[in-house]
């Protein structure tokens, strides 16, 4: 994942999210900082900040609070705002689940039955004229996301050029690093970058 750091490359977009407090299923303590550290890597590296969006919790601004409505609105604008020679990146860092045969992502109002449908994530994605898509989700589950339909392992079907990293298989969780810092998926992806 090149993540559009090659000279000449379209502009660079992304939307970070992290979620610790969502009351229904429970506190986590390190996706807020995934997502900031996330952010200044991406500054570093050559994105610029005002074409960063950051969800997290303890904002003042609702309009910063990783809600569904929020993160629904931040999602559209993400994947409409791109041009054909650019990058977007979309991260998510928090709780993830599968109800009904469908899997979601889960800001701070969503719980054990509604969130932000991945199915949804992958659509709002493959419409998007941006030349490259990078989804990182770093959620329990979140290897669901290859059963959704199209996204995995055929990009094309995806809307082409879709990048999907994924925390966990279907059946598992994510889990802090032993120093409670980072989640191990994002640990890795910000050595890696």
């Amino acid at each position: 994942v090149s993540l559009a750091l090659a000279a000449g490359a379209g502009d660079k977009w992304a939307l970070l999210v992290g979620v610790d407090k969502c009351e229904a299923i429970g506190e986590l303590k390190v996706c807020a900082t995934d997502a900031l550290a996330l952010k200044s890597l991406l500054e570093q590296i050559g994105y610029p900040s005002n074409h960063i969006t950051v969800l997290v919790d303890n904002q003042s601004n609702v309009n910063s609070l990783p809600t569904i409505g929020n993160l629904e609105r931040a999602i559209r604008r993400l994947a409409q705002v791109a041009e054909s020679g650019d990058t977007v990146v979309f991260f998510f860092s928090g709780h993830g689940v599968t109800s009904g045969g469908a899997s979601y992502i889960v800001p701070t109002d969503g719980d054990l039955t509604k969130g932000v449908s991945l199915s949804w994530v992958k659509d709002q994605f493959a419409a998007s004229k941006a030349k490259e898509k990078i989804v990182l989700l770093d959620a329990c589950h979140s290897g669901a996301a290859k059963g959704v339909s199209g996204i995995a392992p055929d990009l094309k079907a995806a809307g082409g050029n879709l990048v999907m990293l994924l925390s966990c298989e279907r059946d598992q969780v994510s889990w802090p690093d032993a120093l409670d810092q980072h989640s191990v998926f994002t640990s890795a992806i910000l050595d890696g970058l």
